[in-house]
């Protein structure tokens, strides 16, 4: 993982506590059968670390692109991403 990511996955761990609703998947693009993923969303050129959220609009929404960022940003960009499309998390 780069120094990048290392950086990254605390807060990303800390966001998925602090926000219910959501369902969380992560790809490491360290192995290659991810790369053609990260391609397909463009993560390879708005850079890395690079959140987005699938499903709630048409096409996915950037959260955070290139930059290593704490938890309440990440939370707080979320919310920001759903609030944009209108979309709410779920209950539960």
């Amino acid at each position: 993982m780069c120094s990048s990511c290392q950086a990254f996955a605390p807060e990303w761990e800390a966001a998925r506590e602090a926000l219910d609703g959501l369902h969380w998947a992560a790809v490491n693009i360290d192995h290659k059968e991810n790369i053609a993923l990260a391609k397909r969303f463009g993560v390879l050129q708005e850079g890395i670390p690079n959140v987005k959220l699938i499903n709630a609009a048409e096409m996915p929404l950037p959260v955070i692109t290139g930059d290593v960022v704490k938890a309440d940003a990440v939370v707080a960009a979320i919310r920001d991403a759903l609030s944009s499309v209108d979309a709410k998390l779920v209950d539960g």
